[in-house]
């Protein structure tokens, strides 16, 4: 699969025998997501405690996404994916990406499929009759009860924050968090304001737990009044026409910054045991100016993160403007790798492939972050390829009249543009660096490259 990222699971095994192999074992009582998933976690854990306790925050993004079986009819497991007028039926995935601050990826630390019960389905307008544990939004505290206890035995010291979109913007989760922060745990967690939440400003100083002068008012409010830190330019990335959305091109935005420290004070409707208020920092960014035809840009995050000064605040949108990593991750396993076409008849099978296919997933977007790091020109190709694979890209790229950066052979940066290449990417100038979509074409072109060269030194072989 990580050979031939598109291709069906015949394709994938090559004959029948093995196909049948491949079926008999996704179909395997004992085989499931969360176990084929284990060794992966494990190892992004291990990559994420290897970094030094003084580095940058360790970034996990997080995020839901669905995804549509509604043309496999026969499929078994299957849940509504919508309200109740929708036929849709499918699954829903919701996990976590570590990044580094830097922007390479290091590997899924959490991750959670399921089907959804049809019987509980358009419970909407009881959303606030029912206690928070029983919604469906509850995933975002549940996932950061089973991600804490990891990281402190795996990852002990190492600053961590969660950063996810509006949809996490939850009493709940700000109240989980601060528990594990007062038992001295460093996880953190960035979200994009979804309520204009009532909050206590402090208006001297930048430190919320020690305010002596504050002002009860809505979050919005306040950050109209915030510090104000130097004006950002930040590159947006273009987006393609979905529902809902208009095609944008790829553009820079000129942003104000403003920043305050805050209390928040608890939901109306929370728990008697998270009562009490939960010390934040408030990050806005916002466009005055948009381009004609273009819609401004306009964030109001909320953070654990402490925001001090200027510089820190837009560190913080940097962090944010990440998380486009796990919308680009959905797109590999949709678009790239073609999970909505696998035809499997049952939800187990599924669920089996998608947790190998988040694996797949992670490699294609790791090459996309090693081709554009400076660090990756002095880590060999060898390290995340196979030795055969790494000749015949380095004989491309000779032949392609591109000279090795150095004699020990192929870089990671060289080898992923070499694979880009062979899915379409020019790699003129002015290109900006390959990026998922000629990724995995390029692979796709090398897995078919690579039995073609290892059939004919069968050939030389046996001559």
């Amino acid at each position: 699969m990580s050979h031939q990222p598109d291709a069906s699971l015949p394709q994938c095994c090559g004959d029948a025998a093995a196909a049948k192999a491949a079926y008999r074992f996704f179909d395997h009582d004992e085989l499931n997501f969360n176990g084929l998933l284990a060794g992966h976690l494990q190892a992004t854990w291990k990559r994420v405690g290897q970094r030094s306790v003084d580095a940058a925050p360790v970034l996990l993004l997080e995020d839901s996404t669905t995804f549509n079986f509604q043309r496999h009819a026969p499929t078994e497991g299957l849940g509504p994916l919508g309200n109740v007028r929708s036929t849709d039926q499918g699954l829903w995935l919701h996990s976590t990406l570590a990044l580094s601050a830097e922007g390479h990826c290091l590997g899924f630390v959490h991750a959670h499929c399921w089907a959804r019960d049809p019987d509980k389905t358009g419970q909407r307008h009881q959303r606030h009759q029912r206690a928070a544990q029983d919604k469906e939004s509850h995933r975002w505290v549940s996932s950061l009860q089973k991600i804490a206890p990891q990281a402190a035995e795996q990852a002990p010291g190492r600053k961590l924050i969660r950063i996810a979109d509006r949809e996490a913007d939850l009493w709940e989760v700000l109240a989980e968090t601060r528990r594990h922060l007062q038992a001295g745990e460093s996880l953190h967690v960035l979200t994009r304001s979804r309520h204009d939440r009532r909050v206590e400003v402090l208006r001297t100083g930048t430190e919320p737990a020690n305010a002596s002068h504050t002002q009860e008012q809505s979050l919005w409010e306040a950050l109209k009044q915030g510090h104000q830190a130097e004006r950002q330019t930040l590159a947006l990335p273009g987006r393609s026409a979905r529902p809902g959305k208009e095609a944008a091109a790829a553009r820079q935005a000129d942003l104000e910054v403003r920043y305050c420290a805050v209390r928040v004070q608890p939901a109306s409707r929370s728990e008697p045991t998270s009562q009490e208020a939960v010390a934040c920092w408030a990050v806005e960014a916002r466009e005055p100016q948009p381009p004609e035809g273009c819609e401004p840009l306009h964030w109001r995050l909320l953070t654990t993160w402490p925001v001090k000064d200027g510089q820190t605040a837009v560190e913080v949108l940097r962090w944010y403007r990440l998380r486009w990593q796990i919308e680009v991750m959905h797109k590999v396993l949709k678009s790239g790798l073609g999970f909505e076409q696998r035809g499997l008849r049952t939800g187990q099978r599924l669920e089996a492939v998608l947790a190998l296919s988040l694996i797949v997933g992670w490699r294609i977007l790791g090459l996309m972050h090693q081709g554009r790091q400076e660090a990756t020109r002095q880590e060999l190709a060898s390290q995340v390829l196979e030795p055969d694979e790494c000749e015949v890209l380095q004989m491309l790229r000779k032949a392609g009249g591109r000279k090795l950066m150095r004699e020990q052979g192929l870089n990671l940066q060289e080898a992923s543009e070499e694979i880009a290449r062979l899915g379409g990417w020019l790699g003129r100038t002015r290109d900006p660096p390959p990026g998922v979509v000629v990724l995995w074409r390029g692979l796709q072109t090398l897995a078919s490259q690579m039995q073609g060269f290892r059939l004919a030194q069968q050939l030389m072989g046996n001559r």
